[in-house]
């Protein structure tokens, strides 16, 4: 709605606060740069989605979601953390994430994407790109990082570009 954009961030706290049931989000064209930086919690860092969020731009490569690379916030670009919970991408492009390292575990997992236990990913006509989790023992998944549980649906989909650094 004209005058009454709010970021992508608040846009997925709205969908998915505590009375929220999750919902849909409709990006128009352009790039949508991550610009808070830290890990952990909702307010920095990665975009944590908690309950089934479907988020719907107009294209891969139109539609952007940007965590800047090794210049930006220096984290993924999405984190599926609820389980029984299922995060959709449509018609867009998630691109400059960089996993960070669990410091309890030397971890580092998904630099685009990470989908933990229980959760679900689907991925539809859009494309995930030019992420990488950071020198690690541990790195695993530079674009998208399924847990042991988690599950995935991936449609007409690119993803490419994509380094994990050992």
């Amino acid at each position: 709605v004209p005058g009454q954009q709010v970021s992508v961030r608040a846009a997925i706290q709205d969908a998915t606060a505590p009375v929220g049931s999750g919902g849909s989000i409709y990006l128009p064209r352009g790039k949508y740069r991550l610009s808070l930086t830290g890990t952990g919690g909702i307010e920095q860092g990665d975009l944590d989605i908690v309950k089934s969020t479907t988020i719907i731009g107009t294209g891969g490569g139109e539609t952007i979601i940007d965590a800047g690379g090794d210049a930006g916030i220096l984290d993924r670009v999405f984190e599926v953390l609820g389980s029984g919970q299922t995060l959709t991408l449509d018609s867009l492009t998630v691109t400059g994430g960089r996993a960070p390292i669990n410091q309890s575990t030397g971890e580092m997992h998904g630099g685009g994407i990470f989908v933990r236990n229980g959760a679900t990913l689907d991925l539809r006509n859009s494309a995930v790109v030019d992420n990488k989790t950071r020198n690690s023992t541990e790195a695993i998944g530079g674009g998208i990082f399924f847990a042991q549980t988690g599950g995935h649906f991936i449609t007409n989909s690119v993803i490419a570009y994509n380094h994990s650094a050992f």
